[in-house]
């Protein structure tokens, strides 16, 4: 950048409701003008320079040349949602530690990687949808001066990435298992394994749709009625029992998601004397273990129902409306 200045500077008093400043003396030597609040070294010649705590002023010179020497990208905040956009900022950085912003249409723009469907002339740019957050890098460059800038694209919704949008299962689960294309048989009513148990409730207890062994045995929890245990594995849910002073405890113990309600998913314990009518259980699960992931809860047995003494329980699965 080539700035043209005065070759030619006069001192004079000077006041306002911040600073006065009546200079001492000046003349074609260049000498010293101060104040309370300033301090400044003119002259008539070029090469001269005046500077103060916040200001720094090299004037006098005929012709001085600034050098850009980096480019700074910007974007505040660093995410963007799906689907979403987020606007970038460029600004060039000069040898003499001065900057100066760029126009975004100047700006050559790219998507280096990551998901970004694209970014439009004037920097403004548009997140992808996905299915867990994604990491994604901005390219720019300006005549010879390049940059990069890194953005976070945020999952915001559960259910919306293509091929698997829709149906009511964590698209993250699906592409864990099945990948980015489906196979076709990946929905919450599909069997995939041929296990007997469908997607939703491998989902739910949290086994293997993929795997026709893994969907059958039972959950193995390791602690007490207490809470404060483990979780050995995931699995079906199982009946447990220890002794109190009236005699024994029993307990329906079974896996939930601990982001069951952001899922969707409803667990309803039920009880059963005759495996004919069922009662749903109004008593809220105690959690007996949290890995971050799943949790292991129970419910206690009914003394009865219907009448008769309930022997059997079952954990019904449903999506929220």
């Amino acid at each position: 950048m080539l700035l043209f200045l005065a070759a030619c500077m006069h001192l004079h008093a000077g006041s306002s409701a911040n600073y006065s400043l009546t200079p001492s003396t000046i003349d074609t030597g260049g000498l010293r003008g101060t104040s309370a609040n300033l301090t400044a070294d003119f002259s008539n010649a070029p090469g001269s320079a005046g500077s103060s705590a916040n200001l720094l002023s090299r004037s006098g010179h005929a012709g001085q040349l600034f050098d850009a020497t980096a480019l700074d990208l910007a974007a505040s905040p660093s995410t963007v949602n799906e689907g979403s956009t987020r606007q970038l900022i460029a600004t060039l950085l000069f040898d003499d530690a001065t900057t100066s912003p760029l126009a975004a249409e100047s700006i050559a723009w790219s998507v280096q990687s990551g998901p970004l469907s694209g970014i439009s002339s004037s920097g403004l740019a548009t997140a992808s949808i996905v299915y867990q957050d994604g990491a994604a890098v901005v390219y720019a460059a300006y005549q010879s001066l390049t940059d990069t800038l890194a953005l976070t694209v945020l999952n915001t919704h559960l259910d919306n990435f293509a091929p698997y949008a829709g149906d009511r299962v964590d698209d993250a689960w699906q592409v864990q298992y099945y990948g980015l294309i489906s196979p076709g048989n990946a929905g919450p009513n599909d069997d995939s394994d041929s296990d007997g148990l469908t997607n939703l409730l491998e989902f739910a207890f949290g086994t293997l749709p993929t795997s026709n062994s893994s969907g059958t045995p039972a959950l193995q929890y390791n602690g007490t009625f207490s809470g404060g245990g483990s979780i050995g594995s995931t699995g079906q849910p199982v009946v447990a029992f220890e002794p109190v002073t009236t005699g024994l405890d029993f307990r329906a113990v079974f896996i939930r998601r601990k982001n069951h309600l952001a899922d969707g998913l409803l667990y309803t314990p039920q009880f059963s004397a005759n495996l004919t009518f069922w009662q749903s259980s109004a008593v809220v699960p105690v959690v007996l273990a949290d890995d971050g992931v799943y949790q292991v809860v129970s419910v206690p047995y009914p003394p009865l129902v219907g009448g008769r003494k309930a022997r059997f329980f079952r954990v019904s699965i449903s999506l929220s409306p």
